[in-house]
């Protein structure tokens, strides 16, 4: 989980998609630190049993709700590739490769400096 948070913020365009999987990674991590240091201190028995179980089920819902939203994040950022993949194919002319936008912005500009 950290690398994949490591990975993540060393991307340069991160985007909404990015950031909402970090965060959900960071949360999942918490959770597990909590969960692990809990039971480590049941173990040593230097932990009351009534407050264990009431602060391990919210690490575990902490955990498991990481799970969705992280993997909400990663269908954002497909989205988000997708989209831009869209409209890099809508703005490009298939025979030539160039931009028909740029094209047309030229063209306006051309005729405007004729005229």
């Amino acid at each position: 989980m950290a690398m994949t948070v490591f990975y993540l913020a060393r991307q340069k365009s991160l985007g909404l998609g990015g950031r909402i999987a970090i965060i959900a990674f960071l949360l999942g991590i918490i959770g597990h630190a909590i969960e692990t240091s809990l039971n480590i201190a049941a173990w040593a028995g230097e932990f009351d049993q009534s407050l264990y179980f009431s602060i391990e089920s919210y690490a575990l819902v902490c955990v498991i709700y990481s799970g969705m939203i992280w993997n909400f994040g990663f269908i954002v950022m497909a989205m988000n590739r997708l989209h831009g993949d869209m409209a890099r194919v809508a703005e490009t002319d298939e025979l030539t490769g160039s931009r028909t936008a740029a094209f047309h912005e030229k063209a306006g500009e051309s005729r405007t400096r004729i005229q």
